[in-house]
Order: C-alpha cells, then sequence, then structure tokens
C-alpha cells in the first residue's frame, strides 16, 4: 500500500512551549499541543501502552517530541527497520544536546548520521569538508546518465564541460515558491548585468546560472524554466536533491557562486544581490 503526503514539520513556538508551528504545503499555523494530543486519545481512551504493557497517560506526554511510527509486523522492511528505529531512539534519549542540534543533524546527513556520537559527528564533518574540497563542476552538475544542461530554445542542450573555467551561480528555486517569482526578475538583471560587463571587458572571463529546481511537477518546471534566459538541470534530475544536501540549502529561492576552479566562493548570493541593490556586482569583482 502506498500512501501519497504532503510533507510536514513540526517545531517549537518562540514565545510558547505549549504551543507548535506546523507547516503544511507551504502553510503556516499556531496550534496548541493539545490539539495533537487528542489524535491519540478517543472518548474511551486516554492511554497508551508501553513495551511492559503498562497505560500511560497520554496527558503525561505534554511537552515531549512524538514521532509517530507507522508500521506492521507483517511487512519485512519495517522488520528489518525497527531494530535501526529502536537503536536511534536510545541514542538520542541518551543525546546530551539540544533537540534543534538533534534534528538538524539527522536533516543533514540522514541515517549516516548513526549513532548520533559526537565522534560520528565529527567523521561526518570531514568528509564533507574533503568532499567540499574535492568538488568540481563535473561531480556536481553530472551523473552517469547525463552530461549536459538544458538550454533555450528547448530541448537545446549545453555539455557541462564546456562551462569549465566560468563562474557558476546555482539557482535553487520554484515556481510555487512566491519569493523565488519576485527574485527571479532581479537575477535576470544581475545575470544581463554581468553579461554585458564581461562583453565590454573582451576577455576571456564568463558566468553562467544553472536553475535547480524544486518544481512539482514538469509543467510548472517548463513554466517557469522559460522565464529564464540561463541553463537548468531537467527536472526531477537526482542530482538536484543531492544538490540541496551538498550546500545545506534549507531555504529557496537561494543562490550559491562557484568560482571558476568549482570551488564554492559562497552560498549567500541571494543576500549579496539584495544588499546590493544592483549598485555593484557582488562575489564577481567587478
Amino acid at each position: 500500500m502506498r500512501q501519497e503526503v504532503e510533507e510536514i514539520t513540526v517545531k517549537n513556538g518562540k514565545n510558547n512551549e505549549d504551543e507548535f508551528e506546523v507547516l503544511n504545503d507551504n502553510k503556516s499555523e499556531v496550534v496548541s499541543c493539545s490539539t495533537y494530543l487528542t489524535l491519540l486519545t478517543s472518548i474511551d481512551r486516554d492511554f497508551l501502552l508501553s513495551p511492559s504493557e503498562t497505560q500511560v497517560k497520554v496527558s503525561d506526554l505534554e511537552g515531549k517530541v512524538i514521532g509517530l511510527y507507522f508500521s506492521a509486523n507483517w511487512y519485512p522492511p519495517c522488520q528489518k527497520f525497527n531494530q535501526v528505529l529502536i537503536d536511534a531512539y536510545e541514542q538520542l534519549k541518551s543525546y546530551d544536546a539540544t533537540l534543534q542540534d538533534v534534528v538538524e543533524l539527522i536533516y543533514r546527513y540522514g541515517v549516516r548520521a548513526f549513532p548520533f556520537t559526537k565522534e560520528r559527528l565529527e567523521e561526518l564533518q570531514e568528509e564533507e569538508r574533503e568532499k567540499h574540497e574535492s568538488q568540481t563542476l563535473i561531480n556536481l552538475l553530472t551523473n552517469h546518465d547525463r552530461d549536459f544542461l538544458l538550454a533555450h530554445p528547448t530541448p537545446k542542450q549545453v555539455t557541462v564541460a564546456s562551462l569549465m573555467g566560468k563562474t557558476i551561480g546555482l539557482y535553487f528555486s520554484a515556481q510555487w515558491c512566491l519569493p523565488g517569482v519576485n527574485f527571479t526578475p532581479k537575477l535576470i538583471s544581475i545575470y544581463q548585468m554581468i553579461k554585458q560587463m564581461l562583453l565590454e571587458k573582451g576577455d576571456h572571463e564568463d558566468f553562467e546560472i544553472v536553475f535547480v529546481s524544486s518544481d512539482r511537477d514538469q509543467m510548472m518546471f517548463d513554466s517557469f524554466f522559460s522565464t529564464m534566459p540561463w541553463l537548468a538541470l531537467p527536472y526531477g534530475d537526482p542530482n538536484l536533491k543531492d544538490l540541496t544536501k551538498h550546500f545545506d540549502i534549507q531555504g529557496i529561492p537561494s543562490l550559491v557562486i562557484l568560482g571558476p576552479d568549482g570551488k564554492t566562493v559562497t552560498k549567500r548570493g541571494r543576500n549579496l544581490i539584495n544588499l546590493y541593490q544592483g549598485k555593484c556586482i557582488p562575489f564577481y569583482g567587478g
């Protein structure tokens, strides 16, 4: 059985520990903690069962972080996952960092963060540092099945290899994201300004932007990409999620700038453009 579920994120409210901010389908709503707890009760039952089959009052869970585990004993993947979850649960219960640290650790590294120890975190950070130091356009933007990017007019293609030696902006955005829709015209203006500046200089420097889409379907991607003068990764490409994790993109729109050597110059390209308001070319030295 397969269910399509919209992503829901629950986090502690800033002003009231008994309230939560729920982000569902990009709409924010603050609700009482007790609202969630009523989902775990019924008219005839106000308790849950512990492993020893003793009853635990649902009201005793107020103020705690709750994970709802949907599973079945007859489903083999669940049988295999149970022990992993048990180990992770015990580690999280004994973890001495803040809840926010734990959540960010899991978000950043997923199952690779297990067993959530300081030593494991240091190992992952070292792996990440080495990965960033060795990054190139080729290993960032290509995979075994694709060595090109989309260009205009579609379905024109441009090889990633042809971008080597250029300064590249990776633009993380989506048509459903209103800030992204509002920021895109400003980015187009900066893009054209840089292109004109390089043309007048007449040297071998060049600049390009690659759209990294978070659109929800091909139609939305095609519509949004048609408004842009630059390149794009194909919709649904596996590199999309890899790039989001690699650069720790936690919100869109975001603009990551890569130097001619493929190394990261800044992940704050959008903030720099908003700060300078087109009065100069940030991150480019123009």
